[in-house]
């Protein structure tokens, strides 16, 4: 019975969710833990505001950990930033590459250029409805499309060039054919990567600690310690937001 109910639970991949989603879910989490965990607090342990010595290290304790975790989330933030750029780049890089060979063949005789031009075609129409949707979906993505990306090679190498700038042509498109299978590899490559586990957990250990740093943090005043946690639970959550949204960038 325990076993059916496992296999049937199946728990939702937020990192799939669309992006402004991931964000107001992100938001409003953090508000209502900040929330909640302030309230508790105040309620437990009254003398905190009251107590200055007690006061003080708190506010110690409180300033050193966000610095610290403040410094590690920054250093995520940038390792997830890094990896969404490089993942943007080679995917423009390959569609930039499949153009040029799709323009150059374009310059032979039609009779000559029709195999490449079909084969980029059919490259593309495999990426856009099997690579793609496997990407997004965060499904492997392991080169489903290699056949059709080497059909490009074999309709290149085809190629009978009859004159010498017909020559000239088929090695530009040889030239431009190595360019476009790096290309490819390093947007798979990007597809399937992710952040490592430590970085996550990591993360996760950060922003557990800061969000209940906020709750001791002491300030007298009810609504001003609200205001602030609020304020402070959103920076955290956007930068969190921030980090699911450019692991994804497919």
């Amino acid at each position: 019975m325990a076993m059916n109910l496992n296999s049937s639970m199946k728990f939702p991949d937020i990192t799939q969710f669309p992006d402004w989603a991931l964000w107001g879910i992100t938001l409003t989490a953090s508000l209502l833990v900040a929330s909640a965990g302030t309230v508790l607090v105040r309620r437990i342990h009254p003398r905190l505001m009251n107590e200055p010595q007690l006061r003080e290290t708190v506010e110690f304790i409180v300033n050193g950990s966000f610095v610290l975790f403040g410094l590690l989330m920054a250093l995520i933030a940038v390792v997830a930033y890094d990896q969404y750029s490089a993942a943007l780049s080679a995917t423009q890089q390959e569609a930039a590459e499949l153009i040029s060979i799709h323009g150059i063949s374009e310059s032979l005789p039609e009779s000559s250029s029709a195999d490449v031009v079909n084969s980029v075609e059919m490259y593309v129409k495999c990426v856009i409805d099997v690579e793609w949707p496997a990407m997004v979906e965060g499904r492997s993505a392991l080169y489903p499309c290699s056949p059709q990306a080497r059909e490009i090679g074999h309709a290149v190498g085809a190629l009978e060039p009859a004159t010498g700038r017909e020559s000239n042509i088929q090695q530009a498109l040889f030239a431009t054919y190595g360019d476009f299978l790096s290309s490819r590899r390093e947007r798979v490559f990007y597809s399937q990567r992710n952040l490592p586990g430590p970085l996550w957990f990591v993360l996760g250990l950060g922003v557990i600690i800061m969000t209940s740093l906020i709750w001791f943090m002491p300030i007298k005043s009810r609504l001003i310690h609200a205001i602030i946690s609020g304020v402070i639970s959103l920076s955290l959550a956007s930068i969190v937001a921030v980090i699911l949204i450019l692991t994804t960038p497919f």
